[in-house]
């Protein structure tokens, strides 16, 4: 699904990321972490097309970023939708299918259909004509994911998807995430959290201007904290909400 070889990215002369080869199959469920400023989220636009990398290559089921953006669907860590703004849920998980529309698009009835199929699968169709503004953290978050699933996309990339959420309503959100997961979608996922997540990827891929991968089944937490932050960090199991990059 994606390919990334010998990749480099700098702003300026600043590097954020050097000899990045990393492999996400088809059906993989993987975590990115890292400390603030490694390069996380730069990591992420690359894939969705929005950066240009210096050096190597990076393809996305055969594509450049640019025209695989049809296999993508992106949750952002800050969502572009205000909590005030007079939006029903329906609506809002239609702008998932926005492109070179105008601002107030007319949707066909087959593209309302994927609307309220994309609300099924993300447990929220009953809210379908509730105002966003009226939502809890949780379920704004699952109209989040329901907008980047509309578009049927393969590959999901998410920043921080459970960042403004208490624990109960986190556990919930990475619970329709792994089911998404087993339904044939392939998500990337930054986090903060690599005890919690890691209880729910295969791959934890640790980012810090260099990239390194481990199966969660082996990760040891020690070997983390070397490669991210040279310092020890606490055991896998132990949840905590970190800070956004």
């Amino acid at each position: 699904m994606v390919e990334i070889k010998e990749l480099n990215f700098s702003y300026g002369n600043i590097p954020a990321l050097r000899d990045v080869n990393l492999t996400i199959d088809a059906g993989d469920f993987v975590g990115i972490i890292g400390p603030n400023g490694g390069g996380k989220t730069t990591l992420l636009k690359l894939m969705l097309g929005l950066l240009e990398p210096d050096g190597g290559s990076l393809m996305i089921g055969g594509l450049t970023p640019r025209r695989a953006r049809g296999l993508i669907g992106y949750v952002p860590q800050t969502p572009h939708i205000e909590a005030g703004f007079p939006m029903r849920v329906r609506e809002a998980t239609a702008m998932g299918l926005m492109t070179s529309r105008s601002f107030f698009p007319r949707f066909s009835r087959a593209e309302w259909e994927r609307v309220h199929s994309a609300l099924e699968m993300t447990g929220i169709s009953a809210l379908a004509d509730r105002g966003y503004g009226e939502l809890s953290g949780g379920q704004r978050q699952r109209v989040l994911i329901a907008r980047a699933m509309v578009s049927q996309p393969k590959l999901i990339l998410m920043d921080e998807p459970t960042a403004q959420v208490d624990t109960s309503a986190e556990k919930s959100i990475m619970e329709l995430l792994a089911e998404l997961n087993r339904n044939g979608i392939t998500i990337a996922l930054v986090s903060h959290d690599v005890g919690f997540i890691s209880t729910f990827v295969t791959r934890i891929i640790c980012v810090n201007r260099e990239v390194h991968q481990h199966l969660c089944s082996e990760i040891l937490p020690e070997d983390v904290a070397h490669e991210l932050y040279n310092s020890h960090m606490a055991p896998v199991g132990h949840h905590s909400h970190g800070g956004a990059l």
